[in-house]
């Protein structure tokens, strides 16, 4: 009895060994797939990088040029001044790819807290001032450094921060985003909601969200 009582556990236990390493197999081939999708993704983004910057100095100077005809034109100024503000919002926006491109390097480079807040800055003042939220930046912040690449820290931070913001939204006391640092990281907090218990585990899990 003794004997077929432990075939038969080395049996269940075979079994359930066997759906687990299936199930983790499956788990990763999914992950791998969404990986080539991003990788992908990456190209193209790095594609369009490339053809908008060769794009866009014309169109700066066209606007440039644009100005004194509209500045000597009642009519014509506001329609200047929508294309204008439209651009500098897209502009901003497209930033975003800047660090992105330089990721062929692969060279991991020094990122000062300075160069990320003018970046910071650049990106998110608008829609910041737009929702009356307070984007506070310490000395700590500008004066830290650290070694990555900046493909990695970059995107990273705005994505961190954009998500602070729509939660930050939600928030009925003073709105603010706050980047700071100590001895050994940066520091990004908010005045929102704060993070449920029960997410902590997973809100660095890939394509996890609440939003």
């Amino acid at each position: 009895n003794v004997t077929k009582e432990g075939t038969s556990e080395n049996q269940v236990s075979s079994a359930q060994l066997t759906a687990a390493l299936e199930a983790e197999n499956e788990h990763l081939k999914e992950q791998h797939e969404e990986n080539i999708e991003m990788i992908q993704l990456g190209m193209a983004l790095g594609v369009v990088h490339h053809e908008f910057n060769n794009n866009i100095i014309s169109v700066r100077r066209g606007i440039s040029e644009f100005r004194p005809w509209a500045e000597r034109n009642q009519k014509l100024y506001p329609i200047y001044e929508k294309i204008r503000l439209g651009f500098d919002h897209l502009d901003g926006y497209l930033r975003i790819f800047t660090p992105l491109s330089r990721r062929l390097s692969r060279k991991q480079v020094e990122i000062t807290g300075k160069a990320l807040s003018s970046f910071i800055r650049e990106v998110f003042t608008e829609r910041c001032e737009k929702e009356n939220i307070i984007l506070e930046i310490t000395e700590n912040f500008i004066n830290y450094k650290t070694f990555g690449f900046t493909s990695t820290i970059f995107p990273a931070f705005v994505n961190i921060i954009d998500n602070a913001i729509y939660w930050v939204i939600k928030s009925t006391v003073e709105k603010k985003v706050i980047l700071d640092a100590d001895n050994n990281s940066f520091i990004i907090s908010d005045t929102g909601p704060g993070v449920q218990t029960i997410d902590m585990q997973n809100i660095f899990e890939f394509g996890f969200s609440r939003r």
